[in-house]
């Protein structure tokens, strides 16, 4: 469980901060107000993808090309400062040397979503793409064999 959240320039928060407390909480309020961006951020922040977008500059606050998130797990403390060109995550402080270094050890996620329906309504792709997320997090090679396999796929189309 996350005891702390902090995020800066991520989708409409410039800067927050959240102690969440132990017996965890309820997130409420009207729409267009951040709820889902919390949990975008807390997602982004142990899997290093967001369940609404396969790309990272509509993370970045309107009009900033980066951002930052930071969160505090049960013996860890997760950082990323996201730049177009060099992100820079870090576990307990220590620097993290790509992305798979950084997910080495992070925990699962799991998001249910509105989109969540396509699983069932929609085509083999979204499928695809939910098995490809959890694929990711259980088995540590899948992330980087699905990044192969789709390069090859590129070349080869």
């Amino acid at each position: 469980m996350i005891s702390r959240l902090k995020l800066m320039d991520f989708r409409c928060y410039g800067s927050f901060s959240w102690q969440i407390p132990q017996q965890g909480a309820i997130i409420l309020g009207d729409n267009a107000r951040g709820k889902t961006s919390l949990l975008e951020a807390v997602c982004f922040l142990l899997r290093l993808q967001s369940p609404r977008t396969a790309r990272t500059g509509p993370l970045a606050s309107h009009g900033k090309q980066s951002f930052g998130i930071r969160g505090e797990l049960p013996g860890q403390i997760r950082r990323i400062l996201w730049a177009p060109d060099a992100p820079d995550l870090r576990v307990n402080g220590e620097p993290r040397k790509g992305q798979r270094s950084y997910l080495a050890d992070s925990y699962p996620v799991v998001w249910m979503g509105n989109d969540d329906l396509s699983l069932v309504q929609a085509g083999a792709d979204a499928r695809r793409k939910y098995m490809d997320f959890l694929g990711s997090q259980w088995h540590p090679g899948y992330r980087l064999a699905l990044f192969s396999y789709r390069r090859a796929l590129k070349t080869r189309n």
